[in-house]
């Protein structure tokens, strides 16, 4: 069997124009603005706009929840007005729009790349010359292009056999495969004068608040209105587990809920996904919906083996193949995916799992890395992205460390990773992928968040039918000591 999925839903943006396209993205389409070639896969939704010598170019899905918007190029307006305003006005619309995009601007005095709340749309970037801009969804499509090789100390670290075999397989920080090559993460943005990378969020302290009615019901209608105008525009498959996260999503899609594909995927090398399965069967029973439980368990040819792995630069796990291989096979063809990791932000993930230490530094975060392997490597790389990323203090307020690095790091490099292994199936839209939503999940007490509280009351508001099953009944949570 041919496949014809490498670097599926795709971006490259650069000011060299390629003479000798490679044949991997021969039928990508090609967009010039303002002395730079914007070149995108056809699946990729692609939209620019020139106001008062500025031009900003929009690519992806992207929503405003809060005005209810669901038209690109209304929000394209609507960005270009607000950049005009003040460089504030811009930031705090954006802080407003779900998603998964990546925006370029273009000026006189500035030219950036910015991508959604929580890096759900990949960004790399070469560093190798900061003259000749090569800016892309895919890292092994700027190796492609460059003809860089991995670098030997980080290949030996994928080769060892826990990288192998962990089902998250991902790199620590920032790094990728190439040491030419960084990963932009959220909350920062790429600064293409000074090709230097800058952090723009938070801008301002975190106010705190209480769990309240009013504020499920606020957040509630966010999340409704989102799944309003999605379902306008596409048809929709909702993933499903016997957690909260897709519980919430769940309930946000009642008025849809019988013209949505749910289902949850299966596979040996993980028995909690089985248990997954049964609840969201057990569960889409007791509300009359159909569910699908997908076994990946299908192990895949030489072929697709090596084009799964290549979409990621080499990083995807075996496991994560046999899944993606599973879910190819049987997945609905043209149905966008509602998924829902995103949330774990919100909900204080190493809170919970760790008893931290209130002194951070990159070895802590070292320690959070879930994969075994070389300290100091793993350690080096958490320095980096620290500098890289203006992780301190000053910068972030009284934001929780813990809450923006797994913001920034995980979910913004390992959850950005399976996104982008996963488009060679579906595109993938996430409710809580906002980040004046995440602000406002963020400003309840820890407890609160341990405890979700605020998702419970939230679904309670929307439909608390979702309720009728225990959420995660197989899972204990032991909270570690971290030194």
């Amino acid at each position: 069997m041919t496949y014809h999925f490498l670097y599926r839903n795709g971006f490259l943006i650069t000011n060299r124009p390629l003479s000798n396209k490679i044949p991997d993205i021969l039928h990508w389409k090609e967009l010039n603005v303002a002395g730079y070639s914007i070149y995108t896969d056809e699946t990729v939704d692609v939209y620019h706009r020139r106001y008062n010598d500025v031009d900003i170019v929009l690519i992806g899905i992207v929503l405003n929840p809060f005005s209810k918007i669901s038209n690109p190029k209304k929000i394209l307006i609507n960005l270009c007005q607000k950049f005009a305003y003040s460089n504030d006005r811009f930031f705090d619309y954006l802080d407003m729009l779900s998603g998964r995009f990546v925006i370029f601007i273009r000026s006189k005095a500035q030219s950036y790349i910015i991508h959604d709340a929580a890096g759900n749309r990949s960004v790399f970037y070469d560093i190798s010359d900061t003259n000749h801009v090569f800016v892309s969804s895919h890292a092994q499509l700027i190796a492609d292009l460059k003809h860089y090789k991995i670098d030997a100390d980080i290949r030996k670290f994928m080769e060892s056999v826990d990288f192998k075999n962990h089902l998250d397989s991902h790199l620590p920080g920032v790094l990728t495969p190439y040491q030419n090559i960084d990963l932009l993460t959220p909350n920062t943005l790429l600064d293409l004068n000074k090709y230097k990378v800058k952090r723009f969020f938070p801008r301002e302290p975190l106010l705190g608040q209480k769990v309240t009615d009013q504020l499920a019901e606020e957040l509630g209608a966010l999340f409704t209105n989102q799944m309003d105008l999605l379902r306008k525009k596409y048809k929709l498959s909702l993933s499903l587990t016997a957690g909260v996260d897709s519980r919430l999503s769940l309930a946000a899609a009642k008025k849809h809920k019988n013209s949505i594909h749910y289902f949850t995927y299966t596979t040996d090398i993980k028995k909690s996904l089985e248990k997954d399965a049964q609840a969201a069967q057990k569960l889409c029973h007791l509300l009359n919906l159909h569910h699908q439980a997908i076994e990946c368990n299908q192990q895949p040819d030489k072929e697709f083996f090596n084009l799964y792995v290549k979409n990621s630069a080499y990083l995807a796990s075996w496991k994560r193949v046999l899944i993606g291989k599973g879910l190819y096979s049987v997945y609905p063809k043209g149905l966008l995916h509602v998924k829902s990791n995103v949330s774990e932000i919100g909900r204080a993930f190493y809170r919970r799992k760790y008893d931290l230490p209130n002194k951070i530094s990159a070895d802590i975060y070292a320690s959070l890395y879930p994969i075994k392997g070389d300290r100091t490597f793993i350690c080096n790389a958490f320095k980096q992205y620290i500098q890289q990323t203006e992780l301190n203090s000053q910068k972030i307020f009284n934001y929780d460390p813990y809450d923006i690095v797994y913001w920034e790091y995980r979910i913004g490099n390992w959850q950005s990773l399976v996104l982008l292994e996963t488009d060679i199936i579906h595109n993938t839209y996430i409710l809580y992928n906002n980040r004046s939503i995440l602000k406002k999940l963020l400003s309840v007490p820890l407890a609160d968040r341990i405890n979700d509280t605020l998702y419970i009351q939230m679904i309670k508001h929307m439909w608390p039918d979702v309720l009728q099953i225990p959420i995660n009944p197989h899972k204990t949570i032991k909270r570690k000591r971290l030194r």
